[in-house]
């Protein structure tokens, strides 16, 4: 029973562990956007009241393999220059004005479901340091915790995809492709905590019933 607790920590923590790095890889990326907000400023909108600036992060690829290379980085151990490209770069863009509406809406909707689902993660923490491990409260939180919290990163990431759609289609870069959205979230992952919820609750209620036949 020890060694279940044990392990039940460990891939609780690492799930948060993966959720909150994937979240901040996601702010670092948008920031140093100073210079794209002051230019997007001084350009004129295409369409007064209908459209704001943003910046989006875009995946792109090289056209052409021979000019790929955009500089130069100094390799301190072998004291030479070798060449490096860039598969991301941020671009100022307009975005439709109903995005920024849906933004904070969105915000809102999905803020008590996180709050909920790490609430859970943690009774559940509690409950399995007791070693109170199989039972239907923690069958109930361990779903509300799947649910909750990678549904909420789902549906966040399907509003930036929305967004990497619109952007992908008004900009044109020389010598350079734009490639699929990249998700944070895997869905095999997704898919894969589910079921494991799925079967928890199914062997929660299997043990019940064997406990109450006795």
């Amino acid at each position: 029973m020890r060694r279940i607790s044990i392990l039940a920590i460990v891939v609780l923590l690492l799930i948060v562990v993966e959720l909150v790095a994937g979240m901040f890889g996601t702010w670092d990326d948008n920031n140093g956007t100073k210079y794209i907000k002051a230019t997007m400023a001084d350009i004129e909108k295409p369409a007064e009241g209908r459209y704001y600036s943003s910046e989006v992060i875009l995946r792109v690829y090289s056209l052409n393999p021979e000019t790929a290379q955009i500089g130069e980085a100094y390799n301190l151990e072998s004291q030479c220059a070798t060449p490096f490209i860039a598969s991301r770069i941020v671009v100022g863009c307009w975005l439709p004005f109903w995005v920024k509406v849906m933004e904070p809406i969105l915000s809102i909707i999905i803020l008590p479901f996180l709050i909920w689902g790490v609430i859970c993660f943690f009774k559940i923490l509690l409950s399995v340091r007791k070693q109170h491990i199989f039972t239907r409260q923690n069958a109930k939180r361990l779903r509300v915790f799947v649910y909750g919290v990678y549904g909420s990163l789902v549906l966040m990431q399907s509003f930036e995809w929305l967004q990497y759609q619109i952007v992908s289609k008004q900009v044109v870069l020389e010598n350079l492709g734009i490639s699929s959205f990249d998700w944070v979230v895997s869905w095999s992952d997704l898919f894969v905590m589910a079921l494991i919820a799925e079967i928890f609750a199914l062997g929660v209620k299997l043990q019940e019933e064997q406990e109450f036949t006795i």
